[in-house]
């Protein structure tokens, strides 16, 4: 056969196997259509009698009706949705039309739909800082931690890492439970000094702020990965409303469709958290910068490789400025050993000495003991101070019940029996003040704590009730 025939053949078997393959692609391509069409045909099909009603110019029905078309245009949006359709990106610059009433309550829907119970509950309940504490986290020179101690840390540089324009690492706050460091997190979050460091290094780009803090003993959405997403973003959006249609698309556009009054669509799914976190952050990329604290990671209840590399990849891809805090178990020391960091403890001592003298100088008790006995009512202070071992918990829950000793009996030799009876370690320390109770006390208090802890265990539940008659 001649060559010229054998090229021929050759390229037509090629043409004819391309050809097949572009076809089998074809029809793989005509059934995925068809599969995500499916449910929209479904949900269109159970909708047709709301618009009958709707072409006949009769209103909704509120209740049953109303939820099923809601629920229908979600089903279509987010199979629709599936295909990966093009949305409209924001605009480079933070100034925008002001919204109508429609945008405005869509908007306001779509934060009420991120926002849980608790979701402050955590925030509120931390202390707020006792006055001039903490304000060895700004200076440029360590406390004094005294004579005779051992030697004092390095500066913290906090306020060189919030005004760095490389934004090289994380910050790390850790420290033995019950050093502080929920407080400290909670300074850093709302002290107006850390703000105006942090707008050196946001610079002419607006700044945004968002807080969150874990807690174990709360409800699961204190302590899971979906209500730490969920905080951030009802956090940010409340701030910049103007991208709640970029960053979470599909629920906009269900209210736009089926409006505003339209009954909530389905629970938030973690993907759709994750997605419209980076969709926001994306969005707001030349127009704003991001400078998240995250409180308690060791309250976390979940995979903590799993929460450490979520917000290592966030820093990472999007260069937000990121401080967390946690005790120093081996997985955080692991992960986050090469960032500045500060240990608790080694700072504290300062802010526990005036709280000390602060509060027991106030105490009417000890005004009184003071003139005669003001070698020995500094000698108790000191004691306070060094059995403390940097808890500032303990401090305070002793200090408390020392002036309450002084004000019931205000003897001296009583005030140290009581103090020498308080153990140094926190769950010592509750152990001892619990029995000391008086019996008709300890029995109220036991029911209080039952209560409390029932309260937790079903807090985060709904209840059914059911109502029958007599058998």
């Amino acid at each position: 056969m001649p060559v010229g025939s054998v090229l021929i053949a050759i390229f037509l078997r090629d043409a004819a196997t391309e050809s097949r393959g572009r076809l089998a692609g074809l029809d793989s391509g005509v059934g995925e259509a068809l599969d995500l069409l499916r449910p929209i045909k479904t949900a269109i099909a159970d909708l047709q009698p709301e618009f009958a009603s709707a072409s006949r110019s009769q209103p909704l029905e509120t209740g049953p009706k109303r939820a099923r078309m809601a629920s229908g245009l979600w089903t279509s949006i987010t199979t629709a949705d599936a295909v990966d359709t093009p949305d409209p990106q924001p605009s480079p610059t933070t100034t925008e039309t002001p919204p109508d009433e429609v945008e405005t309550r869509i908007r306001s829907k779509i934060l009420q739909t991120l926002k849980f119970d608790d979701i402050g509950a955590r925030e509120s309940q931390i202390q707020t800082p006792f006055p001039d504490t903490f304000k060895w986290l700004l200076e440029d020179q360590p406390p004094d931690k005294g004579t005779g101690d051992a030697i004092s840390p390095p500066p913290t540089k906090f306020k060189e890492w919030l005004e760095s324009q490389a934004n090289e690492d994380p910050f790390w706050v850790t420290g033995i439970p019950a050093s502080g460091k929920s407080t400290l997190m909670k300074f850093i979050a709302t002290n107006p000094d850390i703000r105006q460091h942090l707008e050196a290094w946001s610079g002419e780009v607006p700044l945004l702020m968002c807080s969150v803090y874990f807690w174990n003993p709360g409800s699961s959405s204190q302590k899971s990965q979906t209500g730490l997403l969920s905080t951030i973003l009802y956090q940010l959006l409340s701030q910049r409303p103007d991208l709640c249609r970029h960053a979470t698309l599909t629920r906009y556009r269900s209210f736009q469709l089926a409006g505003p009054d339209a009954p909530h669509p389905p629970p938030w799914t973690l993907e759709e958290l994750r997605s419209g976190l980076s969709r926001f952050v994306s969005g707001i990329h030349g127009t704003g910068r991001l400078a998240l604290f995250v409180d308690g990671l060791d309250e976390y209840d979940g995979d903590l490789d799993t929460l450490i590399s979520f917000l290592k990849r966030l820093y990472s891809d999007h260069k937000v400025k990121l401080c967390v805090s946690s005790r120093p178990w081996n997985a955080f020391k692991d992960a986050f050993r090469t960032y500045p960091s500060l240990r608790m403890e080694h700072f504290t001592k300062p802010d526990i000495t005036k709280y000390v003298r602060t509060r027991i100088g106030a105490s009417p008790a000890f005004q009184e003991l003071q003139g005669p006995f003001a070698t020995d009512v500094e000698r108790l202070e000191a004691q306070i101070i060094e059995k403390a071992n940097g808890v500032f918990l303990w401090v305070v829950l002793v200090v408390q019940k020392i002036i309450g000793t002084a004000r019931d009996n205000n003897d001296l030799g009583e005030i140290w029996k009581v103090f020498g009876g308080l153990s140094p370690g926190l769950e010592e320390l509750y152990a001892s003040m619990r029995e000391r109770l008086d019996p008709a006390h300890r029995e109220t208090a036991s029911k209080m704590y039952q209560l409390l802890f029932r309260w937790n265990e079903t807090f985060d539940h709904q209840f059914e009730v059911s109502v029958s008659g007599p058998p």
